[in-house]
């Protein structure tokens, strides 16, 4: 399933919900792809719909373990450690979600195995992942 009207991305939060509900993991993947950290940062900035969260941490995990996907999935994750209420989104992860998330951070800690450099020019190293760790309390 594609987004709404093909090509054009969400503009505000209610229309990302309305577009990211009906959409299976692999389009959810693609979906965040497209919008990118900063337009997910600008767009969830005030808070993160109850619920999202975890089903964002799960499309997350679907990715394909290459330096660019690195770089993307720790983008949007740290975009979304700035949301105003991201504690608060925190609170309401179930414990399968909380899981999810340490399975993300365990599989972003592998995939930085023979790309150090690579992902270190870009930005990602182990320490960022360990700060995600640290902000996401898994």
């Amino acid at each position: 399933m594609q987004p709404p009207d093909g090509d054009r991305l969400p503009a505000t939060t209610a229309e990302f919900v309305q577009a990211w509900r009906p959409l299976d993991i692999c389009d959810r993947l693609q979906l965040l792809k497209k919008m990118g950290p900063a337009a997910m940062g600008h767009l969830l900035r005030v808070e993160i719909p109850v619920g999202i969260l975890g089903e964002i941490l799960q499309a997350l995990l679907a990715f394909p373990p290459n330096t660019s996907d690195i770089v993307l999935v720790v983008g949007l994750l740290e975009a979304l450690s700035e949301a105003k209420r991201f504690s608060l989104s925190l609170q309401f992860l179930s414990s399968v979600e909380k899981a999810t998330g340490r399975q993300l951070m365990e599989k972003l800690n592998s995939s930085l195995q023979n790309r150090q450099q690579d992902l270190a020019e870009q930005g990602v190293t182990e320490w960022t992942v360990l700060e995600l760790k640290n902000k996401y309390k898994v």
